[in-house]
């Protein structure tokens, strides 16, 4: 489920090619770290000196050895073999690491920052640990609430209205 939370904003200063790239590249992302019938939340505000997205995914989580490498390309949080032939937008997907790579360097070139703050399913804490991808048929949890507080990851994006801050 994708709950959207989208407030009223001005977005005349924002690249809307970047806005859009940006948009469906962490929804995907989202998605595919979200266990069947989990939720992904995508908030949009404005600040007075922003415009604030954030997309909040109650999936699994990245562990914190591999958090310092989540916007370097070629970084495989998992074994390829295990996700070489799913479709883009399948739990567990997986990838090369080139989209968030690529957000990250279109923020270098201004006008927005992106950033995250991530916990792992305390039932998977490892990257050889693995999810069902089914919160219906989780063996750790009770309820789809109980998944919804083991792990989860918010990347968040701040499109700057006069330019990057300082």
């Amino acid at each position: 489920e994708i709950i959207p939370k989208l407030e009223k904003i001005h977005v005349d200063f924002i690249d809307p090619q970047a806005f859009q790239e940006v948009l469906v590249t962490l929804i995907k992302n989202a998605i595919e770290n979200t266990p069947d019938h989990g939720t992904v939340t995508v908030s949009l505000r404005e600040t007075p000196e922003n415009v604030l997205l954030e997309v909040h995914d109650q999936g699994i989580g990245i562990p914190a050895t591999d958090r310092e490498f989540i916007f370097k390309a070629f970084h495989h949080t998992r074994d390829t073999q295990r996700y070489a032939t799913k479709k883009p937008y399948d739990f567990s997907a997986g990838g090369k690491g080139l989209e968030l790579m690529r957000l990250k360097l279109l923020s270098e070139e201004g006008g927005f920052d992106i950033s995250f703050e991530s916990h792992r399913c305390r039932y998977i804490p490892s990257n050889q640990d693995e999810c069902c991808g089914n919160v219906l048929t989780c063996p750790h949890i009770n309820s789809v609430e109980d998944c919804k507080v083991s792990g989860g990851t918010t990347f968040t994006v701040q499109f700057y209205r006069r330019g990057r801050k300082c």
